[in-house]
């Protein structure tokens, strides 16, 4: 008998090749799938964190939800000047809730915070500052009745009560002159300020009348004053123009937004 040829043989090694070939391009579109999925996710990645490690992704300017005006030829966030103090920043609202006053009336607080950790070499997180100011904040109302505004020499003495710390010093009557001479020896100063006049526009207008920020360092190219301002959550490495900065220094009393009746410039100095 003479048995036929098939083309079985022919049609298996054809579908085998049309299956390598469904299941080749299975693996390169699930390929493609995960790159892409895993560029997307690499791009909506939003980092709410500044380089000194605080800001927050939710606007927290002084008292309210900030504006959008961008910064001002007088006032600018920049480079940093010759010289600035490696000093870690917080705003006052370090997790951008500004619903409680102690965080309204945190300024005093959180420029002692970041002077401090300066002080220790520590770096600061959003989580540690809101816990040290509200610590301090129960600290004040428990030793001094209250915990809403500091001068400039009771936040001095704050400094040496709650932290038993004691290089620090108050000092009165000064200019720009002195704050430049403090920076110059290394020391962070904490000024006390009339936030109107700073003319801000990350702060809810028209800004705090007490209000306290940390000089680290002053730009002499540009005549600016380099601060850590906790009123805004754009404050880091803040720039002010010299002559709105000084004019802006004036102290206020302690206790509860008590009247300021008399211009005092006054200053902070704190070494380590």
């Amino acid at each position: 008998m003479i048995i036929p040829k098939t083309s079985c043989p022919f049609v298996f090694v054809d579908s085998m090749k049309s299956i390598l070939l469904i299941i080749s391009g299975v693996v390169v579109v699930i390929i493609v799938a995960v790159l892409f999925l895993t560029k997307s996710g690499a791009d909506s990645d939003f980092v709410g964190m500044s380089s000194m490690g605080l800001q927050s992704s939710t606007p927290a300017p002084i008292q309210a939800a900030t504006g959008t005006a961008g910064p001002s030829v007088a006032q600018r966030p920049g480079n940093v000047g010759t010289g600035t103090l490696n000093v870690p920043f917080t705003s006052q609202a370090p997790d951008g809730d500004w619903s409680n006053p102690l965080f309204q009336d945190g300024c005093e607080e959180a420029s002692i915070i970041m002077a401090m950790h300066w002080v220790k070499g520590e770096p600061l997180i959003a989580t540690k500052a809101k816990a040290e100011i509200l610590a301090i904040s129960d600290f004040e109302q428990r030793e001094y009745g209250s915990a809403v505004d500091r001068s400039a020499k009771d936040t001095a003495q704050l400094i040496r009560d709650y932290y038993s710390y004691t290089a620090v010093n108050y000092v009165e009557n000064i200019d720009a002159e002195d704050i430049k001479s403090q920076l110059n020896r290394g020391n962070v100063v904490i000024l006390p300020m009339n936030g109107r006049q700073l003319a801000n526009p990350y702060y809810t207008a028209p800004g705090p009348e007490r209000h306290m920020l940390v000089v680290i360092g002053y730009d002499p190219t540009t005549r600016e004053f380099i601060t850590n301002d906790p009123g805004t959550r754009r404050g880091a490495k803040y720039r002010y123009k010299e002559s709105i900065f000084v004019n802006a220094i004036r102290d206020y009393p302690t206790g509860n937004h008590e009247l300021i009746v008399s211009i005092q410039k006054n200053m902070v100095v704190v070494s380590r």
